[in-house]
């Protein structure tokens, strides 16, 4: 039997492969990441089976809540390792993605000015007095800025944390649920 310490380690680093070979075979972009997100999600539960599986291996009459815990011990070191590269991803290796996603919404916001009659009309619209000290450039400059603080490597990888921590604790409760009322009956026969 493996070292079932590393099952969060070894599938973390997979994903990492994974994601590596989609950026050099060029998927990248929103098909880029909607094939890394889905490898993630199918990567997150393979590690926390085989966690739960390993567990129940070693402990036949392991209760639920020490299954639940097996689980969530791997998809935590899973998502540490992924959201890690997630940061050192966006930060340095696919740096414009992030970029373009900030210029997309300010491009978004110009044709929405634009389609309510230009700068004028939607300073007269709006409700903000702050907007009559501005100009056209610098309000789209105040929005690039506060975009920037939002679409970030660092944003990006507390997201991707935050969001795989809440996945592995679902994960891990399914998975129990699951090799407890059909694996381990189907064993016993």
């Amino acid at each position: 039997m493996f070292d079932t310490k590393r099952i969060g380690l070894i599938m973390g680093l997979t994903w990492i492969i994974v994601k590596l070979i989609l950026f050099n075979v060029e998927v990248t972009g929103d098909e880029g990441l909607a094939v890394g997100v889905s490898a993630n999600l199918l990567f997150l539960i393979v590690a926390i089976f085989l966690a739960v599986r390993a567990a129940h291996l070693k402990d036949r009459r392991l209760i639920f809540l020490e299954s639940v815990k097996s689980g969530m011990k791997q998809g935590a070191v899973y998502a540490l390792i992924v959201a890690g590269f997630i940061f050192v991803h966006y930060k340095w290796i696919d740096k414009d993605y992030l970029a373009d996603k900030v210029e997309s919404r300010v491009k978004h916001e110009a044709e929405r000015i634009e389609e309510q009659g230009g700068w004028e009309k939607f300073k007269d619209n709006a409700e903000d007095e702050r907007l009559d000290s501005l100009t056209y450039d610098d309000y789209l400059d105040d929005m690039r800025d506060a975009q920037k603080g939002f679409i970030s490597a660092q944003s990006a990888m507390l997201f991707s944390l935050v969001s795989m921590i809440s996945v592995s604790f679902i994960y891990s409760l399914l998975v129990s649920v699951f090799y407890r009322k059909v694996l381990l009956k189907h064993e016993g026969q």
